[in-house]
Parts: structure tokens; C-alpha cells; sequence
């Protein structure tokens, strides 16, 4: 702006927020430092923030998929590493997921626990990490990432996807933070999913 006493400049600018970490990987490698409401004096801070605003989230549904034929029930949680919940949910019968192909020679069916559980609130999604149990030759002892996220609308079906490797720490990554996960979807025939915080 001009005026006779000279010149000022203002910006106006608008800082973009950068919305409050929802993970403990979010803070590492730097992560800390990119968040502004609020924002973080270190990493420590940074995890602390989120142990205290961390609120468990979980999910359940039935699926059935076609192409190939497949259905899979699950009833899931988000425990805190730190926490025992993990293990007071699996003795009260939940953590669980049960998987058919129908299309497998002899039907592929197996019931396991699920060993992590990402809920996103937003996006009304989650993923969730288990291994093939024994007795399956070729596929024992792969882990398998499902995605699910619910619709939102009354009539549209749920979203799903899987994908499989051998590889801990891979399956990991992908259920915490989603990083270079890219599963296989597929078409949803019916089934309901209830997704929350």
C-alpha cells in the first residue's frame, strides 16, 4: 500500500495448517517439525501429543467379494503398542478376522487374529495386517493388509482391497502408515462395515 509517507507491504498470505499427528511414525525422521496446530518444541513432544490424544478406534464387517469369490469377516481394534488392550481384546474374543475363497481348489477358509489396526476417522477407513495360518501350503505364513473403507452413502457398497507378502516388516509399514501399500481391489457384492473412534 502507497501513501504519501512512503510505502508498506503486507502479506497476506495464508499459512496453511498442518492437522495434529495421529501417529507416533509421524513424528519421526523430522516429522515433528512440518505440524503447526499445535506445534512441537521435538520429537518427544511430538509423541507425547499423540499417546494423550489417542483414542482406540475399531472395525467390523462382512464382506462378500466376487472376482474371485471370496468373504471375510473381522472384528478389529486399535491398541496402543505401549498398552495391554491388545491382549484383553483377544481374550474377549475380538481382534479376530475369518477369510473364505471360494474359488481356491477345496475352498480357502482360516480363522486368525489381527496383528495390526489402522483406523482413519476421516476417511471412515481402516486397515488391518494378519497372517496366513498353517495348513495352507504356498500361502502359510504370508501376511496379508486388507482395506476397507465405508461409503458414506446409504446405498453404495463398502471398498475393499488386500495385499500379501512375506515380509514383516513390510506388512507393517503398510498397515501403520499406508506407505507404498497398494492393494488389490475388489468388487464388493454386499456386506456391511462399521467403522469408529
Amino acid at each position: 500500500m502507497g501513501t504519501s509517507a512512503g510505502t508498506t507491504t503486507f502479506d497476506f498470505d495464508k499459512v496453511e495448517e498442518v492437522t495434529p499427528p495421529t501417529s507416533k511414525q509421524q513424528c519421526k525422521n523430522d516429522g515433528w517439525k512440518i505440524f503447526n496446530n499445535p506445534s512441537f518444541a521435538s520429537k518427544k513432544e511430538c509423541e507425547k501429543y499423540v499417546k494423550s490424544h489417542k483414542k482406540n478406534g475399531k472395525a467390523e464387517g462382512e464382506l462378500q467379494l466376487l472376482n474371485p469369490k471370496q468373504k471375510i469377516k473381522f472384528h478389529v481394534f486399535e491398541a496402543d503398542a505401549a498398552s495391554n488392550d491388545k491382549h484383553e481384546h483377544e481374550n474377549e474374543g475380538n481382534n479376530r478376522v475369518e477369510y473364505w475363497n471360494y474359488d481356491y481348489p477345496g475352498v480357502l477358509h482360516y480363522k486368525t487374529s489381527a496383528l495390526c489396526t489402522t483406523v482413519d476417522k476421516a476417511n471412515k477407513s481402516v486397515r488391518f495386517m494378519f497372517q496366513i495360518p498353517a495348513g495352507w501350503p504356498g500361502l502359510t505364513g504370508l501376511y496379508i493388509v486388507s482395506y476397507v473403507q465405508d461409503n458414506l452413502t446409504k446405498h453404495g457398497a463398502a471398498l475393499y482391497g488386500h495385499a500379501a507378502t512375506a515380509d514383516l516388516a513390510t506388512a507393517k509399514a503398510w498397515c501403520e502408515t499406508g506407505v507404498g501399500f497398494n492393494p488389490s481391489m475388489y468388487v464388493v457384492k454386499k456386506g456391511e462395515v462399521e467403522i469408529s473412534k
